[in-house]
């Protein structure tokens, strides 16, 4: 597919303007101000936003500071703002202890002499 076809196609879908190959935008007053290199001249198109916009590469490089501005910048005042507390959302009311359970321990007896107690145990708590 060639690269002028992608973005025509999600244009017409969309029913929006398009530019394609575009190597200079400024966004200005609801407009896309786009420009395309043609030979040694540049073509101009101004869309109405929301548009559909294809750009070749380079449009986006990176600036990167200068010695000067790096030193510049290290010479800079660094405003310092005081924090203020803000307000508690949360305050703490009470810390209570959880009642204690009121179950008790039976010896049931030992060994195998316990073994009716026991069955007659689980019959009163329904479990057998």
């Amino acid at each position: 597919m060639r690269e002028y076809q992608v973005g025509p196609r999600v244009a017409t879908l969309l029913k929006a303007p398009c530019a394609t190959g575009i190597k200079a935008l400024r966004i200005q007053d609801g407009k896309a101000i786009a420009k395309r290199q043609e030979g040694n001249d540049w073509a101009v198109f101004e869309l109405p936003l929301p548009a559909v916009i294809t750009v070749k590469e380079g449009i986006n490089k990176p600036r990167h500071p200068s010695l000067r501005g790096i030193m510049a910048a290290k010479r800079a005042p660094i405003a310092r703002i005081p924090l203020e507390k803000p307000a508690p959302s949360m305050a703490h009311k009470a810390l209570k202890l959880p009642q204690e359970s009121q179950g008790q321990l039976t010896m049931l007896g030992e060994g195998k002499a316990a073994v009716p107690a026991l069955v007659d145990a689980l019959k009163a708590l329904g479990v057998l």
